[in-house]
């Protein structure tokens, strides 16, 4: 798998977990739909994505540039061929984007939440998330 065909993968892959639109993508991105259809149809040009592209794919993703390239990689090393396994990479580089952010207080407090939380809790709460959406 080719970087740009990663990166393309990459952006299917977090609108279906996100129930969101390419198009919703490209917006919360600050990137034209077109240009997004262009990824999405493997219409990449000689030169691929630049990074300037790439830098605004990652912030839509909500991670860092450095997580994107991390990202790229294991989905070029693996061919995509565990699907749940690469949902979880996002959902992950998600969660430790929206931690970097957090004060070692907060942290605390999400430790314990989460020491304290058994399968069928986790269950119940990714339910209730996934239908705030």
């Amino acid at each position: 798998m080719t970087r740009e065909e990663a990166i393309r993968q990459i952006i299917l892959d977090y609108c279906e977990s996100n129930n969101i639109l390419i198009t919703q993508f490209a917006k919360r991105c600050n990137i034209s739909k077109s240009y997004i259809s262009k990824i999405n149809l493997k219409q990449f040009g000689k030169l691929g994505i630049s990074m300037t592209y790439l830098e605004l794919i990652a912030k839509g993703l909500n991670m860092s540039m450095v997580d994107l390239q991390i990202l790229i990689e294991k989905y070029q090393n693996c061919n995509h061929q565990n699907k749940e396994e690469t949902k979880k990479e996002l959902i992950l580089c998600e969660i430790n984007d929206k931690l970097r952010n957090f004060n070692v207080e907060d942290l605390e407090i999400v430790h314990s939440i989460i020491s304290n939380v058994n399968h069928k809790d986790l269950n119940i709460l990714h339910s209730f998330l996934k239908n705030m959406r």
